[in-house]
Protein backbone atom coordinates (compact mmCIF):
# COMPACT_ATOMS: atom_id res chain seq x y z
CA UNK A 1 0.00 0.00 0.00
CA UNK A 2 2.66 2.61 0.81
CA UNK A 3 4.27 1.52 -2.60
CA UNK A 4 1.05 2.53 -4.64
CA UNK A 5 0.60 5.96 -2.39
CA UNK A 6 4.36 6.64 -3.15
CA UNK A 7 3.53 6.09 -7.10
CA UNK A 8 0.82 8.33 -6.96
CA UNK A 9 2.90 10.99 -4.96
CA UNK A 10 5.88 10.96 -7.23
CA UNK A 11 3.57 10.75 -10.56
CA UNK A 12 5.05 6.81 -11.77
CA UNK A 13 1.70 5.36 -11.30
CA UNK A 14 0.88 2.76 -14.29
CA UNK A 15 -2.22 3.84 -15.33
CA UNK A 16 -4.15 6.29 -13.06
CA UNK A 17 -8.10 5.66 -12.97
CA UNK A 18 -9.05 7.50 -16.48
CA UNK A 19 -7.12 5.05 -18.13
CA UNK A 20 -8.17 1.60 -16.76
CA UNK A 21 -10.77 0.46 -18.40
CA UNK A 22 -14.01 0.14 -16.72
CA UNK A 23 -14.65 -3.44 -17.37
CA UNK A 24 -11.19 -4.02 -15.11
CA UNK A 25 -12.80 -5.11 -12.09
CA UNK A 26 -9.61 -5.07 -9.76
CA UNK A 27 -6.94 -3.38 -11.36
CA UNK A 28 -3.22 -5.16 -11.26
CA UNK A 29 -1.48 -1.07 -9.99
CA UNK A 30 1.90 -2.27 -11.33
CA UNK A 31 0.78 -2.82 -14.58
CA UNK A 32 0.86 -0.71 -18.19
CA UNK A 33 -1.93 -2.36 -19.64
CA UNK A 34 -4.84 -4.39 -18.98
CA UNK A 35 -4.86 -8.18 -18.63
CA UNK A 36 -5.48 -10.48 -21.57
CA UNK A 37 -7.30 -13.68 -21.62
CA UNK A 38 -5.92 -14.14 -24.76
CA UNK A 39 -9.43 -13.77 -26.46
CA UNK A 40 -7.29 -11.14 -28.81
CA UNK A 41 -4.82 -13.29 -29.67
CA UNK A 42 -3.70 -13.24 -33.50
CA UNK A 43 -2.80 -17.13 -34.35
CA UNK A 44 -1.70 -17.97 -38.09
CA UNK A 45 -2.65 -21.53 -38.17
CA UNK A 46 -3.17 -22.38 -42.09
CA UNK A 47 -5.13 -25.13 -40.78
CA UNK A 48 -7.25 -23.50 -39.07
CA UNK A 49 -7.71 -20.88 -42.09
CA UNK A 50 -5.28 -18.20 -40.68
CA UNK A 51 -3.03 -17.92 -43.83
CA UNK A 52 -1.07 -15.10 -44.85
CA UNK A 53 -3.12 -13.62 -46.51
CA UNK A 54 -5.30 -12.77 -43.31
CA UNK A 55 -1.87 -10.27 -41.97
CA UNK A 56 -4.39 -7.19 -42.19
CA UNK A 57 -6.77 -9.06 -39.14
CA UNK A 58 -3.81 -8.11 -37.36
CA UNK A 59 -5.29 -4.82 -36.66
CA UNK A 60 -8.17 -5.93 -35.69
CA UNK A 61 -7.41 -7.76 -31.81
CA UNK A 62 -10.09 -5.32 -30.02
CA UNK A 63 -12.47 -6.72 -32.13
CA UNK A 64 -12.07 -10.60 -30.65
CA UNK A 65 -11.47 -9.64 -27.27
CA UNK A 66 -14.03 -10.79 -24.80
CA UNK A 67 -13.50 -7.38 -22.71
CA UNK A 68 -14.07 -5.22 -25.37
CA UNK A 69 -15.73 -6.15 -28.84
CA UNK A 70 -16.80 -9.60 -28.19
CA UNK A 71 -19.99 -10.08 -26.35
CA UNK A 72 -20.76 -12.90 -24.30
CA UNK A 73 -22.99 -14.49 -27.08
CA UNK A 74 -19.76 -14.50 -29.50
CA UNK A 75 -21.19 -11.50 -31.66
CA UNK A 76 -19.40 -9.00 -32.55
CA UNK A 77 -20.40 -5.34 -30.68
CA UNK A 78 -19.47 -3.05 -32.76
CA UNK A 79 -19.99 -1.93 -36.54
CA UNK A 80 -16.40 -0.93 -37.11
CA UNK A 81 -16.28 -5.05 -36.46
CA UNK A 82 -18.18 -6.23 -38.88
CA UNK A 83 -15.26 -6.51 -41.31
CA UNK A 84 -13.46 -8.47 -39.09
CA UNK A 85 -15.55 -10.96 -38.92
CA UNK A 86 -13.91 -13.34 -41.50
CA UNK A 87 -10.80 -13.00 -39.72
CA UNK A 88 -12.40 -15.29 -37.03
CA UNK A 89 -10.00 -18.33 -37.83
CA UNK A 90 -6.85 -15.58 -37.41
CA UNK A 91 -8.82 -15.70 -33.22
CA UNK A 92 -8.82 -19.30 -32.22
CA UNK A 93 -9.06 -18.26 -28.35
CA UNK A 94 -12.07 -16.02 -28.96
CA UNK A 95 -15.68 -16.63 -29.30
CA UNK A 96 -16.27 -14.23 -31.77
CA UNK A 97 -13.49 -16.46 -33.31
CA UNK A 98 -13.62 -19.85 -33.52
CA UNK A 99 -13.69 -20.76 -29.80
CA UNK A 100 -16.79 -22.28 -29.74
CA UNK A 101 -17.19 -22.69 -33.46
CA UNK A 102 -18.70 -26.36 -33.04
CA UNK A 103 -21.25 -26.89 -35.21
CA UNK A 104 -18.92 -27.04 -38.56
CA UNK A 105 -19.87 -25.06 -40.41
CA UNK A 106 -16.91 -23.98 -42.24
CA UNK A 107 -15.87 -27.43 -42.34
CA UNK A 108 -14.57 -28.66 -45.89
CA UNK A 109 -15.40 -32.17 -46.79
CA UNK A 110 -13.80 -33.36 -49.82
CA UNK A 111 -16.91 -36.23 -50.90
CA UNK A 112 -16.94 -36.76 -54.60
CA UNK A 113 -20.37 -37.64 -54.47
CA UNK A 114 -21.40 -34.53 -53.54
CA UNK A 115 -19.98 -33.25 -55.89
CA UNK A 116 -16.66 -31.90 -53.72
CA UNK A 117 -13.24 -33.69 -55.04
CA UNK A 118 -9.71 -32.54 -55.40
CA UNK A 119 -10.13 -30.02 -57.74
CA UNK A 120 -11.74 -27.81 -55.50
CA UNK A 121 -8.88 -27.96 -53.31
CA UNK A 122 -8.62 -23.80 -53.25
CA UNK A 123 -11.99 -23.88 -51.31
CA UNK A 124 -10.09 -24.44 -48.57
CA UNK A 125 -9.55 -20.76 -48.53
CA UNK A 126 -13.09 -19.80 -48.40
CA UNK A 127 -14.07 -21.58 -45.24
CA UNK A 128 -14.84 -18.27 -43.53
CA UNK A 129 -17.36 -17.18 -46.12
CA UNK A 130 -18.97 -20.59 -44.80
CA UNK A 131 -18.71 -20.11 -41.02
CA UNK A 132 -22.29 -19.24 -39.79
CA UNK A 133 -19.93 -17.22 -37.14
CA UNK A 134 -18.02 -15.21 -39.61
CA UNK A 135 -19.44 -14.45 -43.61
CA UNK A 136 -22.80 -16.93 -43.64
CA UNK A 137 -25.81 -15.63 -42.40
CA UNK A 138 -28.92 -16.82 -40.75
CA UNK A 139 -30.48 -16.85 -44.25
CA UNK A 140 -28.02 -18.48 -45.54
CA UNK A 141 -26.42 -15.90 -47.36
CA UNK A 142 -23.05 -14.47 -47.78
CA UNK A 143 -22.47 -11.65 -45.63
CA UNK A 144 -19.52 -9.82 -47.51
CA UNK A 145 -19.43 -9.73 -51.40
CA UNK A 146 -15.81 -11.06 -51.56
CA UNK A 147 -17.47 -14.35 -50.72
CA UNK A 148 -19.74 -14.36 -53.54
CA UNK A 149 -17.30 -15.80 -55.55
CA UNK A 150 -17.16 -18.77 -52.81
CA UNK A 151 -20.63 -20.00 -53.69
CA UNK A 152 -19.04 -22.35 -56.18
CA UNK A 153 -17.87 -23.88 -53.16
CA UNK A 154 -20.88 -25.05 -51.56
CA UNK A 155 -20.63 -28.97 -52.34
CA UNK A 156 -17.67 -29.06 -50.39
CA UNK A 157 -19.33 -27.31 -47.00
CA UNK A 158 -21.99 -29.34 -46.51
CA UNK A 159 -22.76 -27.91 -42.96
CA UNK A 160 -22.93 -24.51 -43.79
CA UNK A 161 -26.30 -22.44 -45.13
CA UNK A 162 -24.45 -21.35 -47.27
CA UNK A 163 -23.16 -24.63 -48.68
CA UNK A 164 -25.13 -27.37 -49.65
CA UNK A 165 -27.36 -27.19 -46.38
CA UNK A 166 -31.37 -26.21 -47.36
CA UNK A 167 -33.99 -25.04 -44.91
CA UNK A 168 -36.47 -27.63 -44.81
CA UNK A 169 -39.76 -27.53 -43.11
CA UNK A 170 -41.20 -30.31 -40.88
CA UNK A 171 -44.41 -30.27 -42.17
CA UNK A 172 -46.28 -33.57 -40.26
CA UNK A 173 -48.29 -31.06 -38.21
CA UNK A 174 -49.36 -27.54 -39.56
CA UNK A 175 -49.68 -26.16 -36.03
CA UNK A 176 -46.19 -26.45 -35.15
CA UNK A 177 -44.01 -26.07 -37.89
CA UNK A 178 -40.11 -27.06 -36.98
CA UNK A 179 -37.45 -25.42 -39.12
CA UNK A 180 -34.35 -27.82 -39.42
CA UNK A 181 -31.21 -27.77 -41.92
CA UNK A 182 -30.64 -30.73 -43.72
CA UNK A 183 -27.62 -31.24 -46.54
CA UNK A 184 -28.94 -31.33 -50.35
CA UNK A 185 -26.87 -32.51 -53.41
CA UNK A 186 -25.78 -30.11 -56.11
CA UNK A 187 -25.10 -31.30 -59.50
CA UNK A 188 -21.34 -31.51 -59.57
CA UNK A 189 -21.33 -30.94 -63.72
CA UNK A 190 -23.17 -27.48 -63.29
CA UNK A 191 -20.80 -26.41 -60.69
CA UNK A 192 -17.70 -28.12 -62.26
CA UNK A 193 -18.61 -25.81 -65.71
CA UNK A 194 -18.13 -23.00 -63.39
CA UNK A 195 -15.09 -23.65 -61.83
CA UNK A 196 -12.98 -24.63 -64.69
Amino acid sequence: MKDQLQALDNGSFPRLPQNVEAWETCQDWQSTAPPSDGSDQFIYDASAGCTEAYSSCETATSCFNHKAGCSVSGELVYAECEAAALCAPCFPKSRCGTLQDTDGSDQMIYDASAGCTEAYSSCEEAAPCFNHKAGCSVSGEFVFADCEAAALCAPCFPKSRCGTMQETTDSTDSSTRVKTWMPVAIASAVIAMYIF
